[in-house]
């Protein structure tokens, strides 16, 4: 017995298998011991007994599974940093080195199914009784670093601990991976201006990954919302009744608007 995944969708009456259903089944029983090719038969669920030809499905190989003593040292380890990290806000020097220690079980750890899900589910909710419940709005570059991060399936948790210390990860990762950790890395120690509390970039990025986060427009993409606003808004003014004063007052708008953004 083993799963299956639909590659290309089978009409089944009364009703179709869909491309990706996950199905237990095995190879048909019976026939030649030496027969190929003999066709899949789900043997569990609302197609049980259906037989499905091998040019339709893929074998889904078993997943790894950590054994007991190896999910109980990686729980009592996590729970070590949670502990930490609530003390820390993510600022802590001691909690860095820590983390980097942990690195290596980190990434296989990653790798796992539903147990690490929960880990990680469990984690990003204690996480937000130290972040405001706020989008907080990223540069760019740190944005594009975050997607490919988590392109290459890196999690939340993982971004955190790996952009630590990213040059010994030269093994584990292509290098547009671990040119963005140091853009993200290299953000954490930054400080922004516009905050009263003064928040690290640290801060920000923690608070992005547990509420989300915007990207920072540019001046070009400012400009054209700005401008695209004034003319929707004008549109709903009552015309003057002359074109010339008309068009006036849409340009004195949009020159003020322009001339004040390009100040910023």
């Amino acid at each position: 017995m083993f799963k299956i995944r639909i590659v290309k969708a089978l009409n089944v009456r009364p009703f179709g298998i869909s491309i990706g259903e996950e199905l237990e089944a095995r190879i048909l029983p019976g026939g030649n011991p030496f027969d190929i090719g003999r066709p899949y038969q789900v043997i569990e669920g609302k197609y049980s007994g259906v037989e499905i030809p091998q040019t339709h499905a893929i074998t889904i190989p078993k997943e790894k599974l950590y054994t007991e003593q190896q999910y109980k040292t990686l729980t009592n380890e996590l729970q070590q940093v949670r502990q930490e990290l609530k003390v820390s806000k993510g600022r802590n020097s001691l909690l860095e080195v820590r983390l980097e220690e942990r690195r290596r079980a980190a990434v296989g750890w990653e790798k796992s199914w539903e147990k690490q899900r929960k880990m990680n589910q469990q984690l990003k909710q204690e996480l937000k009784t130290v972040a405001i419940s706020e989008k907080v709005i990223l540069p760019q570059d740190v944005a594009n670093a975050l997607e490919k991060c988590r392109d290459a399936e890196m999690s939340d948790y993982g971004i955190i601990t790996l952009s630590v210390n990213p040059k010994n990860l030269y093994r584990d990762y292509p290098s547009e991976v671990i040119d963005a950790l140091y853009v993200i890395k290299q953000y954490t120690y930054t400080y922004s201006s516009e905050d009263s509390e003064r928040d690290t970039g640290a801060d920000k990025l923690l608070k992005a990954l547990v509420h989300g986060y915007t990207v920072e427009l540019s001046l070009q993409d400012r400009l054209k919302k700005g401008v695209q606003e004034i003319y929707e808004k004008w549109t709903t003014i009552p015309t003057s009744g002359n074109d010339q004063a008309d068009g006036a007052d849409l340009a004195e708008r949009i020159s003020t608007f322009v001339t004040s953004e390009m100040k910023q």
